[in-house]
């Protein structure tokens, strides 16, 4: 009982901070996806322009 009196605390906020920063990291992750597929989307996007202003298309 003093063994969980002593580390209840400490072990108790690691993980309340790790579950808080595991939803902090999932929320990155997606950010980072979303802009990965926003810059290709505009690349493709010059590149077609680019293909349509030369009639390659």
């Amino acid at each position: 009982m003093e063994l969980l009196a002593h580390f209840g605390s400490p072990v108790v906020i690691v993980f309340y901070l790790l579950f808080r920063f595991e939803r902090k990291i999932e929320d990155l992750t997606i950010a980072i996806n979303t802009l990965q597929h926003s810059i290709v989307k505009k690349k493709l996007s010059k590149v077609l322009n680019m293909l349509l202003m030369f009639n390659f298309i």
